[in-house]
């Protein structure tokens, strides 16, 4: 039994990003009926706060200094919150572009995990070391299409950032689904969407 986490990082129950995760899950778990999915809905998820206590925590330990009383308790929810994302088998992210990049909750989650000796390690003669080797399916919907021939790839700040995020903790088996563009006449859209679909069903088949 694979246990999965399906992280949202769309306020939006309904937004294309969420719609082809949903069709991704319900093929998946119909195939494969005893694993798990779990959801992290980011707009309603306790995140511990990134402030100046949280910080010094992060620097204590890369001084391997000692924690002051609050600084220990910040630094261990921040550790509970790695290590629970570490504890699944695969991964689900549905990732809607905002202003060019990514939603700044899932900005807040991605910055919160990724610690060092928790998702990484860093040597000046090895570099980035990545500690999680999962696989991994990134669903991304943007109102315009950024890709090869579009005249736009270089204001992309959505897909390069998570494909470069997923990488230094270590994750290779990556897949991605786009759903795009959103914003374009109706009959467009929905061939986007349709399409996209089609594709998440198709790779959860593999997942």
């Amino acid at each position: 039994m694979a246990r999965i986490l399906r992280i949202s990082s769309s306020p939006r129950p309904r937004g294309c990003s969420t719609k082809i995760a949903d069709a991704f899950v319900n093929e998946y778990v119909s195939i494969n009926g005893s694993d798990v999915v779990d959801r992290i809905d980011l707009w309603s998820y306790d995140l511990p706060e990134l402030d100046s206590v949280a910080i010094e925590a992060k620097y204590a330990v890369l001084r391997r200094a000692n924690h002051s009383e609050s600084e220990r308790s910040v630094w261990r929810r921040i550790v509970d919150e790695a290590e629970k994302f570490k504890a699944y088998d695969k991964y689900i992210f549905s990732v809607p572009m905002w202003n060019w990049g990514i939603p700044f909750i899932l900005k807040k989650y991605i910055d919160t995990i990724t610690q060092p000796g928790l998702l990484f390690e860093w040597s000046p003669k090895a570099g980035y070391v990545g500690l999680v080797n999962k696989p991994v399916v990134a669903i991304y919907s943007s109102s315009f299409d950024y890709g090869e021939g579009s005249g736009m790839t270089g204001m992309d700040h959505q897909k390069r950032y998570f494909d470069h995020w997923l990488r230094v903790i270590g994750c290779r088996d990556i897949q991605s689904i786009v759903v795009a563009p959103t914003s374009a006449a109706f009959s467009e859209s929905v061939v986007a969407l349709e399409k996209a679909k089609q594709q998440a069903r198709e790779i959860a088949r593999i997942f």
